[in-house]
Order: structure tokens, then C-alpha cells, then sequence
């Protein structure tokens, strides 16, 4: 043990020095090298690859903006909400400010039956107007398409059915937001 009055030589304060300076620069590499395959922006934020993925279940709602699940989803607080429909179909329905209010929705419809598309990116990006008014998707497809109005926070979202998995109560969308 050192004694508090045990003098120090400008020899042991030497080495102190550079140990710090060692270790600050071991600290510095070590986290350089622990970031190498971090995908990030200039913030430190992660990147977002597009489309994003989400499996609802029904009840369940999603928030584009945040990519959040809501569970026993109102359709006050979600973009888009999966009911149930019949004993193994469901709907997709927007969220809004009432029942009888909710956001726009495109679904791509053709002579009256919504089209089914192969991939994500085959999905239009067009924009729901006033004509697409209280359209929803029941008795949803795997491969159906839409554009939502979102009902938290601002934009449009363009969404994929990537797979409907009846036995499991579950569907599963692709989904990214569309640049105006």
C-alpha cells in the first residue's frame, strides 16, 4: 500500500499518462470495431430497410408511423385493425375518428373484386381520394394490396398481404410509407 505522503516521481506519473491515454484509445477501437456492422445514420439512429413486416392477429391494430402492435385495437388509436369475419375470415377496416368515419382507403378494386397482387413492389402507390370512402377489405387475400390514409400521425401507407394463416388466427402485411 502507498502511503499519502509517499512522494511521486515524475517517472510514475509518466506512465500513468500514457496508461490513460492507452486505455482511451483501446476504449476508442473496441467500440469503432463493436459498431462496424451497425447500419446506421449520421444521428446514430438505426436505418430502416423497406417494406417492414407485421403479423396481426385479430383485434389487433397497427401504427404505421412507429410499426407498434395495438392489442383489443381501437380503431381511434391504429392505422389499420383486423376483425374477424365469419369462422375463418377476416376483414381489414381503417382507423378514424368514428365508426362511421375512418381514413381512406384504396383497396384496387377491378369490376367490383379487389385485385391480387404477386409481390410488394407490384402494389400501386396511388393515393386513396373521396371516392374510395368507407372501403375496407373483408374477407381478406393473401396477395391484396391497399393504400391507407393513415389515422396516427400524417402520410399514406402502402400495404401487402403477405400471407393470411386462418388456423392461426393471422395476417401477415408488408408495408411502407408512400412518399408524396
Amino acid at each position: 500500500m502507498i502511503r499519502a505522503d509517499y512522494p511521486t516521481t515524475s517517472h510514475s506519473s509518466k506512465h500513468r499518462l500514457m496508461f490513460i491515454n492507452f486505455m482511451t484509445a483501446l476504449l476508442g477501437v473496441g467500440a469503432l470495431f463493436a459498431c462496424a456492422g451497425c447500419d446506421s445514420d449520421a444521428g446514430g439512429a438505426a436505418a430502416v430497410t423497406w417494406p417492414q413486416e407485421v403479423q396481426l392477429a385479430v383485434n389487433q391494430g397497427v401504427v404505421f408511423a412507429v410499426g407498434d402492435v395495438v392489442p383489443n385495437a381501437s380503431y381511434l388509436k391504429v392505422d389499420l385493425i383486423v376483425y374477424k369475419h365469419g369462422t375463418s375470415n377476416f376483414d381489414l377496416s381503417a382507423g378514424g375518428s368514428s365508426p362511421s368515419d375512418k381514413m381512406y382507403m384504396n383497396t384496387f378494386k377491378s369490376g367490383g373484386v379487389r385485385k391480387i397482387f404477386g409481390s410488394f413492389d407490384e402494389v400501386p402507390s396511388t393515393l386513396p381520394t373521396a371516392a374510395n370512402y368507407g372501403e375496407y377489405v373483408n374477407t381478406v387475400k393473401t396477395g391484396n394490396g391497399l393504400v391507407l390514409a393513415n389515422n396516427i400521425g400524417d402520410g399514406y401507407t402502402r400495404i401487402w398481404v403477405k400471407r393470411v394463416i386462418a388456423s392461426s388466427g393471422l395476417v401477415e402485411l408488408q408495408y411502407q410509407p408512400v412518399a408524396l
